[in-house]
């Protein structure tokens, strides 16, 4: 791709990851600030409506914003999703009552769920191919990054001012945003890359409805332990089915021998897989620690912290081998770090008389692995893509991954309740790892049938 004039493409990237980190600050610190919020709004049973409603809102746009870069360019549903996301936090920190605190969270994810696509379209349309690892690179960066400073700066404005600041602040980054971005959004137009596609099918709201409202009933039914259950279950499993064909890539459930079909669908299996995988394990390591270990929550806390900080080495790492391996091969190797890191916590939690290193070595190699797929499977799915369908098969990245987080958590949850008030917290714990494990294993099968996939032309023609 040849330069456009006017187009600062540092400052663009740099722009596109203050609001990346804007979207994961707020999703971040909204955790630290609820407490207090709830205190002073009441409703407390309502507390967990306050991060799943976020959920629903970012799948339900992941989905119709996909679309509407197909169909009309990713410039407008970039700025109208930050647009929603800023009147989210202006919702929300003027809450009066959980209520509006609820709706506030949800316009939020709106916003949040069309900006995380169309900045994925984006870089499709103005980052040349050998340069977007890189980009990447920063995006993920951008998303690690406030899960370091996020919770205590959440405390500190907590504390210090109120649990409203903790969303009005974030308008901060929005304003960043817009200094740095919009011009380049308007010279991104005038050069012609914001062209749509009218023929790549109209937006399916009612597809994105059902697969939105789907993916919170699935953590409902894991939840429960009566024969609610599985009529929840059945009741998912009959939205999914009648949805998920109309949001996933097209022929993702066919049997078709088309090679950029077949190589699509393995991606998107394997990121909601290995997603899905270590997510799991997350929610239940620090628990485990505090429950097998009688360590301080706060420490426990930090281990996933230094998980963070080995993500960010594997989104650096992946942008320098790209120039020396597959895309695919670079898919399976975090693949495998990631089984051996969950297989290595699943271990420890069978035998909590480990030492601690060992725990945080093996959730280290754990976030390299995801540093190394997640970037990359973006990456691959940008080069396998179509123009006209970028927008589509990007939201079915966040479909999968959100799709495979659910349904883990759900059945882990299901073990943990089934097993804590009888069995040992190390079978407990163990048993609900092991679970990761299998997913996580099951996506480097998925992996290794991606087949070749290179990040330019030029690597392609020389088949390295």
């Amino acid at each position: 791709m040849t330069p456009t004039a006017g187009l600062s493409q540092g400052r663009l990237t740099f722009g596109m990851c203050v609001g990346v980190t804007a979207v994961a600050f707020e999703s971040i610190a909204v955790t630290t600030a609820m407490p207090k919020a709830a205190g002073d709004l009441g409703h407390l049973a309502w507390y967990g409506w306050v991060f799943s409603t976020f959920q629903v809102g970012l799948l339900f746009a992941s989905v119709v914003a996909g679309r509407m870069c197909d169909r009309l360019g990713p410039v407008r549903p970039l700025s109208l999703g930050m647009a929603i996301f800023a009147v989210g936090l202006i919702v929300a920190g003027s809450a009066s009552d959980m209520v509006m605190l609820i709706v506030g969270r949800l316009i939020q994810g709106v916003g949040g769920g069309a900006l995380n696509v169309a900045l994925y379209v984006l870089i499709a349309r103005v980052i040349s191919e050998p340069d977007r690892p890189r980009v990447f690179s920063w995006v993920s960066t951008a998303w690690v990054l406030p899960s370091l400073a996020g919770p205590p700066v959440a405390a500190y404005l907590t504390d210090q001012l109120s649990w409203r600041w903790v969303f009005f602040s974030v308008l901060i980054l929005v304003a960043v945003w817009v200094v740095l971005t919009v011009p380049n959004l308007v010279t991104v137009r005038r050069a012609g890359l914001d062209g749509g596609h009218p023929g790549s099918g109209a937006v399916p709201i009612w597809a994105a409805v059902l697969v939105a409202a789907a993916v919170p009933a699935i953590g409902v039914a894991g939840q429960r332990l009566d024969l609610w259950a599985p009529v929840i279950g059945v009741l998912v499993v009959i939205l999914f089915v009648i949805a998920l064909p109309r949001v996933l890539p097209a022929g993702f459930f066919g049997r078709g021998v088309d090679r950029p079909a077949s190589a699509i669908r393995a991606v998107v299996a394997t990121r909601g897989l290995f997603a899905g995988a270590f997510f799991s394990t997350e929610v239940f390591l620090p628990l485990s620690l505090v429950e097998g270990r009688d360590m301080r929550l706060l420490w426990a806390g930090t281990l996933l912290t230094v998980g963070s900080l080995g993500w960010t080495a594997g989104s650096w790492a992946q942008s320098r081998l790209g120039t020396r391996m597959r895309r695919d091969r670079i898919i399976v190797a975090g693949s495998c770090s990631i089984t051996f890191g969950v297989a290595g916590a699943a271990i420890t939690a069978y035998l909590p008389a480990t030492w601690i290193g060992v725990v945080v070595a093996v959730w280290v190699v754990a976030g390299f692995g995801m540093g190394l797929a997640t970037a990359s499977t973006s990456v691959a799915i940008m080069r396998l893509s179509s123009d006209d369908a970028q927008g589509r098969n990007a939201s079915s990245l966040s479909v999968a991954e959100a799709l495979c987080n659910a349904i883990l958590v759900a059945i882990a949850g299901s073990i943990f309740a089934a097993l804590h008030t009888t069995a040992d917290a190390s079978i407990t714990f163990g048993a609900v790892m092991t679970l990761a494990v299998v997913a996580a294993a099951t996506g480097i099968a998925a992996a290794t049938r991606i087949g070749p996939v290179y990040d330019t032309d030029s690597q392609d023609s020389l088949g390295r």
